[in-house]
């Protein structure tokens, strides 16, 4: 495959992953070349994240960590992704890379966030006990 071609496919491909990712992230876009030799992977608009897009025959996923996660540092984002299009399949069916120690930080963040979530759930609703008697109306009987 010639040059021109490859950057096509990898265009296509990075243009087909920021609009399936844009429902849930509606300022994600295409950086392309626009931040030169300070790279900041190919999809921005994602808070806390660096995503690289890789649309090719063969993997090499050591160069493409090392790179994504010097993207990452430039981006200044916790979080950093190689997204791998699937030979055949639809955008969604893609992988979503990360290394092990990155994949057990996000598993502990998630975990500690889901813990925060419930602590806060029951401030809530203990508030809401408490103020539900206050606001309550008064009863009134009906005549006999």
């Amino acid at each position: 495959m010639n040059g021109r071609r490859n950057k096509a496919l990898g265009y296509t491909y990075e243009v087909a992953t920021r609009d399936y990712l844009s429902p849930a992230f509606p300022k994600v876009k295409r950086n392309g070349s626009m931040y030169g030799a300070n790279d900041r992977g190919d999809l921005g608009g994602v808070p806390g994240w660096t995503l690289q897009c890789k649309n090719t025959q063969q993997d090499r996923w050591l160069e493409w960590f090392t790179k994504t996660e010097q993207q990452a540092a430039n981006n200044k984002t916790r979080w950093w992704a190689v997204i791998r299009k699937m030979r055949g399949k639809a955008v969604e069916l893609s992988l979503f890379v990360m290394t092990l120690e990155q994949g057990r930080e996000l598993m502990a963040h998630l975990r500690e966030l889901e813990k925060q979530i419930k602590k806060l759930k029951a401030q809530v609703k203990e508030l809401e006990h408490d103020h539900s008697g206050e606001a309550a109306p008064p009863r009134v009987r009906p005549s006999a």
